[in-house]
This record gives structure tokens, C-alpha cells and sequence, in this order.
């Protein structure tokens, strides 16, 4: 298993987190933003994706924006 250590201060984007993000997203609660080309939910039924993309188009976020992009299952 791979592991990593993220500082608490970093902006975090994650692409393609769906229902089952690596971190908390802030649409519920946590300081990550996840991506996906869906809406999606949590088990419980709160919200797990904070704005949906289409990966072929350009992303609506700025160069520079965040400090760390994770990607778990978006090949």
C-alpha cells in the first residue's frame, strides 16, 4: 500500500474521487475538493464530489491553485 503525508495547510484537489474520495471533501465538511465527471454520494447519502468536470475540457481552476492533485481511478 502506497502512503503519503500531506501539511495540514496544503490546498488539496482531488480528480475522480467520486463516492469513495482519499480525503474528506469540503462539501462535506473536510478541506479537499474533489472532482469528478459525476455527481456522487456517500453511503449515508451526503454529497461527495464538489463540482463536476468534464476531464476533456479545461478545468475551471487556476494555475497554481492547489498545492497537491491526487488521482486514484481516473485511468
Amino acid at each position: 500500500m502506497f502512503s503519503f503525508e500531506i501539511p495540514a495547510d496544503a490546498k488539496v484537489l482531488e480528480l475522480g474521487g467520486g463516492s469513495n474520495p482519499i480525503l474528506l471533501p469540503r462539501c462535506a465538511g473536510g478541506a479537499s475538493i474533489n472532482v469528478d465527471y459525476r455527481p456522487a454520494k456517500f453511503p449515508d447519502g451526503r454529497q461527495s464530489v464538489d463540482f463536476t468536470a468534464d476531464f476533456e475540457q479545461q478545468f475551471p481552476i487556476m494555475d497554481g491553485e492547489f498545492d497537491v492533485v491526487l488521482s486514484r481511478f481516473t485511468l
